[in-house]
């Protein structure tokens, strides 16, 4: 799924209600948030949760990547097909710095 705070010409994106539309960390941990999903404080593999990792470049967020287990996470880039990658694989220029990470149960997982 494709998340972004700002309208897209022609197109739909998702945004959950109730959270600022902002380009803003925080804005993107409450958007997580209303899924299910909380802060820590680190990307290691814990069985029976799903983790997110935000990426920012200069404080603001530019990309999400969902962990698929304790080796690799999957990332949409654009609209195009999801990729499999290391954590800080992404890390550079185009996406910036892994700056949050925040997990929710694969039994909520599954509930939304």
């Amino acid at each position: 799924m494709w998340w972004q705070p700002l309208p897209l010409i022609g197109g739909r994106r998702y945004w959950p209600p109730g959270v600022p539309q902002q380009e803003t960390i925080e804005a993107y941990v409450k958007a997580y948030e209303f899924k299910g999903y909380s802060e820590c404080t680190n990307g290691s593999y814990e069985k029976g949760c799903e983790k997110v990792a935000i990426f920012a470049l200069n404080g603001i967020p530019k990309h999400a990547a969902l962990q698929v287990d304790a080796d690799f996470w999957t990332s949409k880039l654009g609209k195009g097909e999801d990729i499999h990658h290391g954590l800080y694989d992404l890390e550079g220029p185009r996406y910036g710095q892994v700056v949050k990470f925040l997990k929710r149960s694969k039994k909520i997982a599954s509930a939304s």
